[in-house]
């Protein structure tokens, strides 16, 4: 993300998802997967992740910045 590489770090972001479901680092992935759509302006894409991490998550510390 800090080099602006945002298909990289989207593919990295899925990438945690998909190897570690259960730790909270996917947890994390899944808030920042919106990031890279957003960065990018589609930000129908970035609602959706946005959207997937509220429902999953609804209790989770970071849901003000998801919201």
């Amino acid at each position: 993300m800090t080099r602006e590489k945002y298909a990289e770090a989207s593919k990295a972001f899925d990438e945690v998802e998909r190897q570690h479901p259960y730790s909270p680092w996917a947890v994390r992935a899944e808030l920042m997967s919106a990031m890279p759509p957003y960065k990018n302006q589609k930000y129908d894409e970035a609602q959706l992740a946005l959207d997937r991490f509220i429902e999953l998550h609804p209790g989770n510390k970071d849901i003000d910045y998801a919201l």
